[in-house]
């Protein structure tokens, strides 16, 4: 494995762990996810995809809106 897989292998993850969060009733965000995809869609396109240029637009839109949650949340 690359190491630009292993980044996006991260990310993918983050960004799948984000859009959990936001679609879950039970877990309190301080965001809202908009995104009319299943989670296998979503798994599927992460999966075949390398970078977030690559997502469909719904998905690259929900990608670039958790870059910016996460730039936030740091330190």
């Amino acid at each position: 494995m690359t190491l630009s897989e292993v980044r996006w292998s991260q990310f993918a993850g983050r960004l799948l762990g984000y859009i959990s969060e936001g679609r879950n009733r039970l877990i309190q965000t301080d965001y809202e996810i908009d995104l009319d995809m299943s989670d296998l869609d979503i798994l599927h396109e992460l999966w075949n995809v390398t970078s977030v240029e690559q997502l469909s637009p719904e998905l690259q839109r929900v990608a670039r809106e958790y870059m910016e949650w996460e730039k936030r949340q740091k330190f």
